[in-house]
């Protein structure tokens, strides 16, 4: 009797032990789907920085899980837009080889493709992009990928086919072509490359750069650069082969996103960051480039003239004024205010980039300017 009575109590603790664990394995769901939900809703208002720590922690607690397999793809999400991207490259390594994770995945091969571009391993990158899924359209991953894929012809020489893959990048979205891949036109341009948009001339008696500047309706600037001549050395021999642009550039500015494109032909080339006029006073319209000046005065308004070099000259180290009386593109010393709403009503941009754009556009260059 006290053996069968034994037997009964373990029986019950066995079951009670289960029912216990059933019920404890249950309530860790609900909360993993609970903690979850709150961490999605942070991660859809574009509160990411928030979101990374309760995303990462619904991983952790079932990895294999819905929930955490779709956690750990919005934390990689959430380091690449806070600006920690090189730390994702480890989750999306296991996100590429989780059936579960099908809707990450074209994310997941572009960022693996650019870790290792970054790290100089172009055909690892090349065979990460491969594994992007096809049919993504003109999406702005298709854009990002294509954008990569370019960076990568690049690095294998093939000019004409990174140029190509950055102006479709361009078309599907501008922002593609911000930073690096945008440099793909600037570089391929100043290479001495013969590369679609340019040609070779052969130099006349009676030339000289500042002329064949005015024929192709380009700028002194450039030649000098694409052809490796030093300022004050500009004498031409008759005979002498001048790689010269050919391509017309215009200037595309957006209020609202406080970007500017440079378009060569109409077609996307580069983008770059830029200050806008505070409470959208920078004028929206057509406008045309009139002036240019290296190491600008600034005419205070109101009256007086600040040199350049005085920390009191907003401009920078460049100006190009528009036909909008007052009104340019200039350089800042100030480059944590570009990228907002930041200037009195001209546009602004990091000294770098405004003498990268004003050796590239002449006078005359289109400039338009939207809302």
């Amino acid at each position: 009797m006290a053996r069968t009575r034994n037997v009964a109590t373990l029986v019950f603790l066995v079951l009670l032990g289960a029912a216990a664990a059933f019920a404890y394995h249950g309530w860790r769901a609900r909360a993993r789907r609970a903690g979850h939900e709150r961490a999605v809703a942070l991660f859809d208002r574009g509160e990411y920085a928030a979101a990374l720590g309760p995303l990462q922690a619904v991983y952790l607690a079932g990895p294999a899980s819905p929930e955490g397999v779709d956690a750990l793809c919005r934390a990689c999400v959430c380091l690449e837009e806070t600006g920690r991207g090189g730390e994702a490259t480890d989750g999306w390594a296991k996100v590429i080889s989780s059936p579960a994770a099908e809707r990450y995945r074209a994310r997941a091969a572009l960022a693996l493709a650019r870790a290792s571009l970054r790290g100089g391993r172009a055909d690892e990158a090349r065979r990460h992009l491969d594994a992007f899924p096809r049919g993504a359209g003109d999406s702005p991953l298709a854009a990002e990928a294509l954008a990569v894929r370019a960076l990568i012809l690049e690095r294998e020489g093939d000019l004409d086919g990174a140029l190509a893959a950055a102006a479709e990048a361009g078309r599907i979205s501008p922002a593609a072509v911000m930073g690096e891949p945008g440099g793909i036109f600037v570089r391929a341009l100043l290479s001495r490359t013969v590369t679609p948009g340019t040609e070779e001339y052969e130099v006349r008696a009676g030339d000289s750069l500042q002329a064949v500047a005015r024929r192709y309706g380009t700028t002194v600037e450039l030649l000098r650069r694409m052809n490796a001549k030093e300022p004050g050395r500009d004498s031409l021999r008759v005979g002498e082969r001048l790689k010269v642009c050919k391509m017309r550039f215009s200037i595309l500015i957006d209020k609202s996103e406080n970007t500017l494109l440079l378009l060569a032909d109409g077609r996307p080339a580069k983008l770059y960051r830029v200050g806008t006029g505070k409470k959208g006073s920078t004028p929206a319209g057509d406008f045309r480039i009139t002036l240019k000046q290296e190491k600008p005065e600034w005419f205070r308004p109101g009256g007086g003239v600040i040199p350049y070099g005085d920390p009191e000259n907003l401009l920078g180290t460049r100006w190009m004024a528009i036909d909008s009386p007052g009104y340019g593109i200039h350089g800042t010393w100030e480059p944590d205010s570009v990228g907002k709403q930041s200037s009195a009503g001209c546009v602004r941009m990091v000294n770098g980039d405004v003498e990268e754009l004003y050796g590239l556009v002449p006078v005359g260059t289109p400039v338009k300017i939207t809302e």
